[in-house]
Order: C-alpha cells, then structure tokens, then sequence
C-alpha cells in the first residue's frame, strides 16, 4: 500500500544553494573568444589534472615586457607580423 510521505509527517522543507553558481545573465558569452569560454568550461568542470594543465600554460606565458633586449625596433618587427594575415596564428596574437 502506497502511504504518501505528507500523511505520515515526516515532509521537510529545503532550502538548496550552490556557493559557486553564476547566474549565467550576468556573463556575455558573445564577447568571449572561443578560448576564453573554453577555460571557463574547463574551469567548472574539468578534472584536476586539465586545470594543473592549463595553470602551467599561464605560468608559461612569455610578456615583451620580461624579455632583456626587447626594444623599440622588436617592438614593431612584432607588431607588423600581428597585423599581417596568416604569419602569427590567432591565439598567438594574444
């Protein structure tokens, strides 16, 4: 015999929260680069050793500004090819 929970009194209210949710408004996914949303998936939801993974990547990136030597003329040099099509692939244009 079928006894629903409420007769039996033993119903409780829950009050459910997830502390790391984003309310998905509040992100614009249309100004996110395909990288950039590919991180924030990998970020929520992927294992331990992808997030060590793409930690590392960060670490690894190398700035201009870091680099002994990098004068004006390096400076240029690197901005032509940037603004030239096909030399310098997109996500090395960042």
């Amino acid at each position: 015999k079928f006894i629903p929970a409420a007769e039996r009194g033993h119903v409780y209210a829950m009050n459910q929260s997830v502390s790391s949710y984003h309310d998905s408004k509040t992100l614009d996914f249309k100004d996110m680069t395909p990288m950039e949303r590919r991180r924030l998936v990998y970020e929520s939801f992927g294992s331990t050793k992808k997030k060590k993974i793409l930690k590392s990547q960060d670490a690894n990136v190398v700035k201009m500004e870091s680099v002994v030597g990098a004068g004006e003329g390096m400076m240029k040099a690197i901005g032509k090819q940037m603004e030239s099509d096909g030399i310098v692939s997109e996500s090395n244009k960042k």
